[in-house]
C-alpha cells in the first residue's frame, strides 16, 4: 500500500492530540493516525477508508463509520499500512516549515516522533505474537456487546451461554455454559493485564462475558467483582454485562443493590418482543410476566438497565401483535434518562424496505412513550475493538 498526499507540503497543518493513554495525528484531509501508549496502531484513516484493529489483532475497514466494518483478509498489510504511515508522519514532524499543533501532555515534536517510532517496531512477527497472546487470555472469541460498551475492558468470568437455544442467535449454540475456576479466572486476569500492558487505562468501563454473567451464583459473582477489582481497578463507567432473568438466579432487590456495591452499573436483557407466543417462536421462555418481575426488583437497586428488541421478529405473521405488545410491556418498565432500548433489526423478518418501516415505527413511538434513550443496535457493527 502507498500513502501519498497532493497538499503543498509548506501549507500543511499537522495536528497532534496527546492523551494519558494515547496518541492522535492528523494531517487533513486524508490521513490520521490513533496509537497507544505502547505503541500499537488503533485506528488509521487513508482518503476514504478508514481501518479499525480488533483486539484479537484482526482488521476491519468503512468507507464511512456508520457503514458495516468489512474484514480485511491480509491484517498484515494494514499493519504494515500504520507503519508506512508512521514514518510518513515522522518526515513531516521534521520539516520545520510545517506548521503543527499539539495538544496534550507531549508538547514537542521530538517526544511525538519517539512514540512514532514505536510504531515502526511493530514487526509481523509481534502482530503474530500479540495474536497468541489474545487467544491465550481469551478462553473464547467477544462476539457481541452493546453499543454502548464496545469500547469496554471485556473480561470473562464464564464462557458460552446457559440457554443457547435462541432461534435468532448462532454465537453460543455450541459453546455450553462454564464458570471459570480461581485459578483459570486469575490467569484471565493475567493475561489481559500482560496483552495490554499500560495501555488497559484507554478502558473506561468493564463488561462481564460472555452471553450471561449475571447466570454466575451469587457468592461467586460477588467474589469476581471484588477480584476485578482489585487486579484491574475501578473504571470511570464501572462493569456491565448481559443478563437473561428465565436463565439467571433469582435475585432480591438487595442482591441486585450487593452487586452495585461491588461495581456493578447496568445489565442488558434480551426481550426480543411482548408478545409470549412470539418468544416461545424464537426459543425464549413465554412467561412475560416473570420477565416483567425480575425487571420490577432489579430497578429497585437503581442500576442501569438496557433492553434489546428485535425488529421484524415473526415476519409479517406476527407485525402487528409484535408492535402492540412489545410497545406496551415497555411503557409499563420503569425508566430513567440514562437507560437504553436497542432496536435491533431481524435482516430474515422482513424485507429490508418493511424493516425500515419497523424501525422507524418503534423508534418513534418509544421515543414518545418512556423517557429512556432509544437507539438501533445493528450488532454486526459492534466489534472487541482495540
Amino acid at each position: 500500500m502507498h500513502i501519498g498526499n497532493n497538499q503543498e507540503l509548506s501549507e500543511m497543518l499537522i495536528r497532534v492530540r496527546t492523551g494519558q493513554f494515547d496518541l492522535l495525528i492528523t494531517a487533513e484531509p486524508d490521513q490520521s493516525l490513533r496509537i497507544d501508549c505502547e505503541g500499537r496502531w488503533l485506528s488509521l484513516r487513508q482518503g476514504s477508508t478508514i481501518y479499525r484493529r480488533l483486539m484479537d489483532g484482526s482488521v476491519v475497514r468503512y468507507r464511512h463509520m456508520r457503514d458495516k466494518p468489512r474484514p480485511v483478509e491480509t491484517a498484515e498489510s494494514v499493519h504494515g499500512l500504520a507503519q508506512e504511515l508512521a514514518g510518513q508522519f515522522i518526515d513531516y514532524l521534521r520539516q520545520d516549515t510545517l506548521e503543527v499543533e499539539l495538544r496534550g501532555h507531549l508538547t514537542d515534536r521530538e517526544r511525538v516522533i519517539g512514540r512514532l517510532e514505536w510504531v515502526q517496531a511493530w514487526t509481523d512477527r509481534r502482530w503474530t505474537e500479540w495474536s497468541a497472546q489474545f487467544e491465550a487470555a481469551y478462553l473464547e472469541p467477544v462476539v457481541i456487546l452493546p453499543p454502548d460498551r464496545y469500547q469496554d475492558l471485556v473480561i470473562q468470568p464464564a464462557l458460552g451461554c446457559p440457554h443457547g437455544e435462541c432461534s435468532f442467535c448462532a454465537f453460543y449454540r455450541d459453546r455450553a455454559f462454564r464458570i471459570l475456576s480461581d485459578p483459570e479466572f486469575e490467569r484471565h486476569l493475567e493475561g489481559i493485564q500482560t496483552l495490554l500492558g499500560s495501555a488497559i487505562g484507554l478502558r473506561d468501563g468493564i463488561f462481564l462475558g460472555s452471553a450471561n454473567a449475571l447466570a454466575i451464583p451469587q457468592p461467586t459473582l460477588i467474589d469476581r467483582l471484588r477480584w476485578i477489582a482489585e487486579q484491574v481497578g475501578p473504571r470511570k463507567r464501572q462493569v456491565a454485562a448481559f443478563w437473561d432473568p428465565d436463565h439467571s438466579p433469582t435475585r432480591t432487590a438487595a442482591d441486585w443493590g450487593d452487586l452495585k456495591a461491588q461495581g456493578l452499573a447496568t445489565v442488558y436483557a434480551g426481550l426480543e418482543t411482548g408478545l409470549p407466543a412470539l418468544r416461545k417462536k424464537l426459543g425464549k421462555s413465554n412467561r412475560i410476566e416473570d420477565f416483567k418481575e425480575a425487571v420490577r426488583i432489579h430497578r429497585q437497586s437503581d442500576m442501569g438497565l438496557g433492553i434489546m428488541v428485535l425488529v421484524g421478529a415473526g415476519g409479517e405473521t406476527f407485525r402487528e401483535a409484535h408492535r402492540t405488545a412489545t410497545v406496551q410491556l415497555l411503557e409499563s418498565l420503569a425508566w430513567t434518562r440514562s437507560d437504553w432500548i436497542y432496536l435491533s433489526p431481524l435482516s430474515e423478518g422482513l424485507p429490508r424496505y418493511r424493516l425500515q418501516e419497523e424501525l422507524e415505527y418503534f423508534t418513534r413511538t418509544l421515543r414518545n412513550s418512556v423517557p429512556a434513550r432509544v437507539a438501533p443496535y445493528h450488532i454486526n457493527r459492534f466489534c472487541y475493538f482495540a
